[in-house]
């Protein structure tokens, strides 16, 4: 259909397809599949990456915190802080808090629905109010002073700016892993003549992410039932739930 569209506005633009997966397996699965299955002709590029990859590439070269220095960072500022959690659990709660909200919003983490983590420990508000302002956002000035950027900073910078170029089709899959700036940075990327499929199966989920997939949807669609969601942008339409069978037909052949 895209490159229909290209030969009929007689432009030579390219039809850019990205497809991200969440691990170096999937891509390399998913890339093996697309060479047995998809022609790529003269006038398509073809991207096969998982997020980290691809943003790395489209953002350029930056200095990536290690996740040594990371961990012991943030477990650091918990200590000082007096919070009582177990170092695995407060180091996946400030990934979800980095993963879920852009920085202008972290203050929502104080009152979002939390799901995903289960009833214990309890994190109520005054756990919330110092994870937040005396583990999350110390540990953001002092990587900004080490001028390191962590990885959640790469789906936030692509969430907030657009590349010189747009992606005609995007495909996500195993998307119920990806954090919501990741989801975020995805949408971006788009044009506003564009396909943006995510393929996901929310009972597959290893990573708990923190959000069900309602809020997804409020970001991309608007639901009659829900007003205050917003509005497709021109070129969208919803896509709807269906079986693996019909989603590897409508993503290899369309």
């Amino acid at each position: 259909m895209f490159v229909s569209r290209r030969k009929r506005q007689q432009s030579g633009e390219l039809v850019r397809i990205l497809v991200l997966t969440y691990n170096r397996t999937l891509s390399g699965y998913i890339e093996a599949l697309t060479k047995q299955q998809v022609a790529v002709t003269d006038g398509i590029s073809l991207n096969i990456s998982t997020f980290a990859k691809w943003a790395m590439f489209a953002i350029g070269k930056v200095d990536m915190i290690q996740f040594r220095e990371r961990r012991n960072k943030i477990l650091q500022l918990g200590v000082g802080a007096g919070i009582k959690l177990d170092n695995e659990f407060l180091l996946n709660e400030v990934e979800y808090v980095l993963g879920r909200f852009l920085p202008e919003n972290l203050d929502d983490y104080l009152t979002a629905r939390r799901d995903g983590r289960g009833a214990s420990p309890r994190v109520d508000r005054p756990m919330r109010e110092s994870i937040l302002n005396d583990v999350v956002k110390p540990y953001q000035e002092w990587i900004d002073d080490k001028k390191l950027w962590d990885w959640n900073d790469l789906a936030v910078k692509l969430a907030k700016e657009k590349l010189e170029y747009s992606y005609d089709i995007i495909i996500s899959d195993e998307t119920q892993d990806f954090s919501a700036n990741q989801i975020r940075a995805i949408h971006n990327q788009v044009s506003k003549v564009g396909s943006l499929t995510f393929v996901l199966d929310s009972a597959q989920r290893i990573y708990a992410r923190g959000y069900t997939w309602l809020w997804p949807q409020t970001l991309l669609f608007r639901n009659p039932r829900t007003p205050d969601m917003k509005t497709p942008q021109h070129g969208q339409n919803i896509a709807w739930y269906s079986t693996n069978r019909i989603m590897r037909v409508s993503m290899f052949r369309s």
